[in-house]
């Protein structure tokens, strides 16, 4: 009947969504968090995906996944072991949840902005995992746990004033996505909003628009 295709097409639809697009988007947005070599208001084009369900990069996202969630539950209920870090990957994992397509589809694929909230939790879980491993007979940081921390804490500012450059304006920030964009079809579209921006926002400065 209609009604019994049309539930077997929804479910399969959502198991792909869960076993195969879900863990390649959740590995995309891991690796930006620790290499974010390009950043733009759409992640999308950059999502990299395999061919087919048993694709191999498909299946190591999905191991990938299943790992970052399994490994510390277990640690955790079997062996009481490693609480930090369970809470933190939980927390990760859950606050990412809504942008995984996993609950419903979502119109974007991956953005940086979905990522503030896990970065939080994040940044807290390995501020406490430094803290636990720093923990000694006195209350002084050790001069190893200082100097790593201190290195994340420059690169960190470092990349983020960088990013900050290409919010100055409409302008530099329509023009760091257009930079960005290795797809045609996405850098027509960014080319229109970058001509409409200078039209509108900077209208003395429309010979802009002859460098594109």
């Amino acid at each position: 009947s209609f009604s019994t295709k049309s539930f077997s097409t929804s479910l399969s639809l959502f198991l792909e969504r869960v076993l195969w697009l879900s863990p390649q988007i959740f590995f995309h947005d891991f690796l930006l968090v620790f290499y974010p070599k390009i950043l733009s208001i759409d992640q999308s084009i950059f999502v990299k995906l395999g061919e087919t369900i048993f694709d191999p990069y498909s299946v190591f996202c999905f191991l990938f996944l299943t790992s970052f969630i399994l490994f510390p539950l277990i640690s955790f209920v079997l062996f009481k072991r490693f609480k930090t870090i369970f809470l933190t990957c939980f927390c990760f994992f859950i606050s990412l949840l809504p942008f995984l397509h996993i609950i419903v589809p979502s119109y974007s694929l991956a953005c940086e902005r979905y990522l503030y909230t896990p970065l939080l939790f994040m940044v807290i879980g390995v501020g406490l995992v430094f803290k636990d491993l720093g923990r000694g007979k006195t209350n002084r940081i050790p001069i190893g746990t200082a100097a790593i921390l201190s290195m994340i804490l420059i690169l960190c500012m470092y990349r983020s004033h960088i990013r900050t450059l290409d919010w100055q304006d409409t302008y530099t920030f329509i023009n760091a996505t257009y930079e960005t964009s290795n797809n045609s079809f996405f850098k027509a579209v960014r080319l229109g909003m970058l001509g409409k921006a200078i039209s509108v926002f900077n209208p003395e400065e429309k010979e802009k628009i002859h460098q594109y």
